[in-house]
């Protein structure tokens, strides 16, 4: 059962990723909490929610015709995901462990209103009278269970006291220890109450990388100072730290810390943060965008600076015989391919200004309405650019896809050059595309939301204008690199419908089935009272010196929350691969078609190597059965639906081999593959086989029907290869 996979996933297979214990450090590698459902869901407008999952802890999860273990693992399982719980994962080892990848785990649940510490134990001592074989008491910790998984990797399950308190624990590789109830700040606001946190310290996963970088022999000094370089290890390792909690007015923020990350990335962060003049791209009525600044012309710089430093000289490519750095490389043949000098002619005329947004005025606000803005320096060099590069790939696309895909560079009625990838005779719901207007780069999914887009541009209202925006305030003089902002109250009314089912089934699923009568949950609040309490979400990405910060603001309600997540990802993409998927049933089962009958006629030509092949040791003589052959694994998978026609004259006695039937087996689209005498595959009509068999069975040479015609398959199409399945029979004609 589904139930018994997770607990034996939980408590069997984690551990069997561990190694042998050791003492840990100070600060873990990676430590998650959660404040459970009494702190997440403690906003009035998710009551119902809360209620109802109090419900599934009270009368448990409705599992069927489950075993009675596997319905209690399950409650169990649910009942701790529900709690407050802290989980800890340490990198520890001694110092001079560089062979060992050692970790420890411990899982610290707390309980919540619903399921008491106590009533976890009562649920785990359950499970211990249904599988007395499970585990044994830890003598010296009465209450502590040691797992008999048979594995050298202690795991230790039970009841604890914990400074006092009691608490349910699941430890990997060492004894429960002791740990705060207090969480971490998670370098949040002071006065916020921490319900959700996340805190990775790479100085903490030292031993992981030694044992990783000793583990590459010769090449561990460089992958070693690779690390360093990406701010993994060393005394500059960063630190990062994001967590979400509740202010005492109510309100919900997001706040965290990424440590030293500007130390190591920040020739990728522009001297100057956002300011309201590169918000004047997105328009009034955004209802979601995404805008930072990013050194995008220094990205191959970067990446070359790290590979320079990492990688061998000698191991470099060599052009006229000296090295070339592989991104150099990577630009002369892109410049081959594409006509272009990646570096000058395209990354440096990028500005350092790169935005997505959606928004009804693009397209409906829906998924077809999210463009793409990036700041240019030099507009007329990318315009340039972009024509070489659409003549070249729409060649390669042309050739490469037969003539479904194309790039096709356009004129608009306003006189604007488009660039957009088109499939022409596939009905396929997209039509990628981009433009230059002014000195920005505009990509949308369709060609209208492109043009709307550069009408907006040119609007002298913008997101500035936006009331709902201006609440955030979200430039207030510091560093910001990058900012997220979602419209939350213009999501409401897309995805209330859809939520309000999720919600209703999880209100029907929450009652019993023996409570005939009673009052009826109402696990979804009113429109009204989301609306009416509806705020914007705000994130930002804030340089603090050799620091990032992140920050923000968000809904209060969980159940808000989700509303706004199922009208941006539930309704659209759903329609839309629904869409797709009907356009698309035929193109996609006629590409299946043809994979499939392409590979059955590579194995049919196989065969009839093999054929030849006999025939050059046996006097030229066709074998008596397909059995008798030595052939590839990968032919022998389609033999018991090939059917064979030998011959008691040899090769050289057929006076016109290229009519003489070999092989033949039916493909999946109802014709027929022949392999014939002169070794040439065909693919022909059931009229034209059924002629053709008849004078293979009867030894006539001679084609009565020569104006027929047929599909050749060439060799060079038919080098596909596929899984080896056993065959069942041979069809063998005298």
């Amino acid at each position: 059962m589904p139930c018994m996979k997770i607990l034996l996933c939980a408590l069997v297979v984690i551990p069997g990723l561990l190694t042998a214990p050791s003492s840990g450090g100070e600060k873990p590698a990676f430590f998650v909490y959660s404040s459970g459902i009494d702190g997440v869901l403690s906003n009035e407008l998710d009551a119902g929610l809360r209620s109802a999952l109090l419900a599934l802890e009270r009368d448990g999860l409705n599992l069927g015709n489950s075993s009675e273990f596997d319905i209690t693992a399950s409650n169990l399982i649910f009942q701790i995901l529900m709690s407050r719980m802290t989980l800890r994962v340490d990198a520890t080892g001694d110092a001079g462990d560089v062979v060992n990848e050692p970790v420890s785990m411990q899982l610290t649940v707390h309980g919540n209103s619903g399921a008491s510490v106590e009533k976890l134990i009562a649920e785990w001592d359950d499970l211990m009278h249904l599988r007395p074989n499970l585990a044994r008491e830890v003598a010296e910790a009465p209450g502590l269970f040691k797992l008999t998984t048979g594995r050298d990797q202690p795991t230790y399950v039970g009841g604890l006291q914990n400074g006092g308190e009691p608490v349910f624990a699941l430890s990997f590789n060492q004894m429960p220890k002791e740990s705060s109830a207090v969480p971490p700040s998670f370098a949040m606001p002071a006065d916020t109450t921490v319900n959700l946190g996340f805190q990775m310290v790479f100085s903490s996963m030292e031993p992981w990388f030694r044992s990783m970088i000793a583990s590459t022999g010769p090449d561990a000094p460089r992958l070693e100072r690779a690390f360093e370089l990406l701010g993994l290890k060393g005394p500059q390792a960063m630190e990062i730290s994001v967590g979400c909690g509740t202010r005492s007015d109510g309100s919900v923020v997001v706040g965290g810390r990424a440590s030293n990350l500007m130390t190591f990335f920040g020739d990728l962060v522009p001297a100057q943060g956002l300011s309201s003049s590169d918000l004047k791209g997105i328009p009034m009525d955004a209802t979601l965008f995404d805008i930072q600044k990013l050194n995008l012309s220094g990205i191959p710089s970067f990446i070359d600076r790290i590979i320079m430093e990492v990688v061998d000289p000698e191991q470099w490519p060599k052009v006229a015989g000296k090295p070339v750095s592989p991104v150099e490389m990577g630009f002369q043949f892109g410049k081959t391919v594409l006509g272009i000098d990646l570096r000058t002619q395209f990354f440096d005329q990028l500005g350092d200004t790169i935005a997505i947004y959606r928004s009804p005025g693009t397209g409906g606000d829906g998924f077809m309405s999210i463009v793409g803005l990036v700041e240019l320096t030099n507009p007329d060099i990318i315009q340039s650019s972009m024509s070489v590069m659409a003549s070249t790939l729409d060649f390669f696309s042309k050739q490469g896809s037969q003539g479904y895909v194309r790039l096709v560079e356009w004129t608009t009625v306003d006189d604007l050059s488009m660039f957009t990838v088109a499939f022409p005779g596939l009905p396929v719901p997209l039509q990628i595309s981009a433009c230059v207007s002014g000195s920005t780069l505009v990509v949308g999914m369709t060609p209208e939301s492109v043009l709307n887009a550069v009408d907006q541009l040119s609007e002298s209202t913008s997101i500035l204008n936006s009331s709902v925006y201006q609440e955030t305030k979200a430039l207030d003089g510091r560093h910001v690199q990058r900012l997220l902002f979602i419209d939350t109250a213009a999501r409401l009314t897309e995805g209330y419908g859809l939520a309000a089912a999720v919600m209703t089934a999880m209100a029907n699923y929450s009652r019993p089935r023996w409570e005939a009568r009673g009052p009826v949950n109402s696990v979804m609040p009113s429109y009204g009272r989301l609306a009416g309490q509806a705020k914007p979400v705000l994130l930002r990405h804030v340089v603090d010196g050799d620091d990032l910060l992140f920050d923000g603001i968000g809904y209060p309600s969980v159940v808000s929350t989700l509303v706004g997540l199922f009208g941006e990802t539930g309704v659209y993409p759903w329609i839309y691969l629904s869409l797709a998927g009907d356009l698309l049933s035929p193109t996609i089962r006629q590409a299946r078609e043809s994979a499939q009958l392409a590979h059955d006629s590579s194995q049919m030509r196989q065969l009839f190597v093999a054929i030849a092949r006999y025939a050059a040791s046996h006097e030229d003589r066709f074998p008596p059965s397909l059995g008798d052959l030595k052939t590839s694994p990968e032919a022998e998978q389609i033999v018991h639906k090939v059917t064979y026609y030998p011959d008691e004259r040899t090769f050289g006695e057929i006076s016109t081999p290229h009519v003489r039937m070999v092989l033949s087996m039916e493909s999946v689209d109802g014709r027929y593959i022949i392999v014939f005498a002169d070794g040439h595959v065909a693919i022909v009509s059931r009229i034209r086989f059924v002629e053709l068999e008849h004078r293979a069975l009867h030894g006539e040479d001679v084609d009565q029907n020569p104006a027929e015609s047929e599909e050749t398959i060439q060799p060079g199409d038919l080098e596909i290869e596929t899984e080896t399945v056993e065959h069942d029979h041979v069809h063998d004609h005298p």
